[in-house]
Order: structure tokens, then sequence, then C-alpha cells
């Protein structure tokens, strides 16, 4: 239980909406997203798809062993020219 005696959300999810990216770095492979504030919705169902609450706060997303495919600054156009 938390201090306001409202039971534990066992599953979380981020959602991009609402949220804002404050920074983008890029280490030895790996990509870390910064959050300022991320809208994370947690449920003791399905995030994003039962009910629970949502909550902003700042999160870290951490994506290990990134692949570049596109090499332009458009994913679009390289999508077209491929096409």
């Amino acid at each position: 239980m938390t201090a306001s005696s409202e039971p534990e959300l066992a599953n979380a999810a981020l959602e991009f909406h609402d949220s804002e990216v404050s920074s983008i770095e890029a280490v030895a492979g790996d990509i870390q997203v910064f959050f300022a504030a991320a809208y994370v919705h947690r449920s003791n169902g399905t995030p994003g798809v039962n009910g629970g609450k949502g909550y902003v706060q700042a999160v870290e997303l951490h994506l290990d062993e990134v692949r570049l495919l596109a090499t332009s600054t458009s994913a679009w156009e390289d999508y077209r020219m491929a096409s």
C-alpha cells in the first residue's frame, strides 16, 4: 500500500502523448532518451488497455545496441526511395 492507502498498480507503460523529451544521448551504440515529463499509465491489467491511473514524471529510456537504418534526416524520404 502507498502512503495514501491506495493499492499499488503492478504494471506500467510509457505513453508518448503529453510527454516531453528533454535530451537524447548516443553512447557506444546505445541511445538514452530523457523525458522531463513523461505520461506513465499504471494498471493492474494491461496499461493503455485496462483502467488504471496516469502520472507525469521524469523518465530515462535506454535503448541498447541501436542500429541506424536511415541515413538522411528524413526516414520517410529513405522509405520512398527504397520503394
